[in-house]
């Protein structure tokens, strides 16, 4: 690989040193699959080259740009080339024996934590994920939950909302199974839960998959745990499928962070704001819950202090609308529901202040 990589392709051997030592790649297969198709222009950019001296200090000059394309030039080049061949195999496999027989390998439980060391485990978190933020990775989340075929290989998707939840069932091309699923939700705490469903009994199992989203450095965990107690439990699944997930999540996020916006669709963020403290800020958000004429045109304004919300009644863009509104410092979250014949609706709108930045 690095005469592949040096001579040929010409990547300086800084990066490539920090390909075989950092990344563990040692052979062009590895290179080749280290990333998925519509990942691979970010991921060579933002996971290798970035990385390296002296290229990270500016990715906008033109020795760290020349870096990446020629990067991914190479990769291009190794999807094409026959990195494995039978014969190679079984050199590989003898060589194993005699180091065997050396006594180059160490014993039965250092083989198996190394075949282990390829598995979820109990728990896998990704690298860290610079080409995106909080919301905008949680929307992609969001959008592959009901949307799984964009990024597994699977078909016949029924995606139905219940209360609290999504049920999800769908066929595994590659098995043609038919799998069903109960999805949990939570924006708070930055979690995706997966619950199987027994296809007989129609309830759920008692372990679950949990994808976590996690912040300083933005990154994503995975973990397999049991429902009733809480306590993780080891998941016999390999980590390279679920890294080239990761990819897909991040490209399509990036991507879809490069389209303008019309609608607010499954979040809308602003830009930065400046020259306002937080509090001051949050102070204004509180603010308009009673005064909302101060912050957009509004008439016929009741307000009804009840216990935990603020029952609000206003007319805007010619509608009258009755709304229970939810106010929390400690998530900085403030939540619209709208009464309908004295109950509150299943959607919510919600307006976070965000912070770094």
């Amino acid at each position: 690989m690095v005469e592949f990589l040096v001579d040929q392709q010409r990547i300086d051997p800084s990066v490539v040193d920090f390909m075989t030592r950092q990344l563990q790649m040692s052979s062009i297969l590895d290179f080749a699959n280290y990333f998925s198709k519509a990942y691979y222009e970010i991921g060579v950019r933002e996971e290798i080259v970035a990385k390296v001296a002296p290229f990270n200090e500016d990715m906008s000059t033109p020795d760290a740009m020349l870096q990446t394309s020629r990067l991914r030039a190479a990769w291009i080049r190794a999807q094409s080339m026959d990195t494995w061949s039978p014969a190679t195999s079984k050199t590989a496999k003898k060589e194993d024996q005699v180091a065997e027989l050396k006594g180059e390998h160490f014993n039965g439980a250092h083989m198996q934590h190394k075949k282990q060391a390829h598995l979820l485990g109990m728990g896998w978190t990704s690298p860290a994920i610079a080409v995106a933020n909080f919301d905008t990775l949680w929307e992609t989340m969001v959008y592959k939950a009901r949307n799984p075929e964009k990024f597994m290989d699977v078909s016949d998707v029924v995606v139905v909302d219940r209360p609290g939840y999504i049920a999800r069932a769908m066929t595994i091309n590659a098995t043609k199974k038919r799998v069903e699923e109960h999805i949990y939700a939570s924006e708070r705490k930055g979690e995706m839960v997966y619950r199987i469903v027994d296809s007989k009994t129609k309830h759920e199992t008692e372990d679950e998959r949990v994808m976590l989203l996690k912040e300083d450095p933005l990154r994503l965990e995975f973990f397999h745990r049991h429902v009733s107690n809480g306590y993780r439990s080891f998941w016999h699944a390999p980590v390279e499928p679920v890294r080239r997930m990761i990819q897909e999540i991040v490209a399509h996020t990036a991507a879809a962070a490069g389209k303008s916006q019309d609608t607010i669709g499954l979040g809308f963020l602003s830009e930065e704001i400046k020259d306002v403290s937080h509090d001051a800020l949050w102070r204004s958000m509180v603010e308009s819950i009673r005064e909302p004429g101060r912050f957009f045109p509004c008439s016929d304004l009741s307000i009804k202090e009840c216990k935990g919300f603020v029952e609000r009644t206003l007319t805007a863009n010619g509608k009258t609308n009755v709304e229970h509104c939810f106010d929390s410092e400690e998530t900085c979250e403030i939540v619209y529901r709208k009464v309908v014949n004295g109950e509150e609706a299943e959607n919510e709108k919600v307006v976070a202040l965000r912070k770094n930045p």
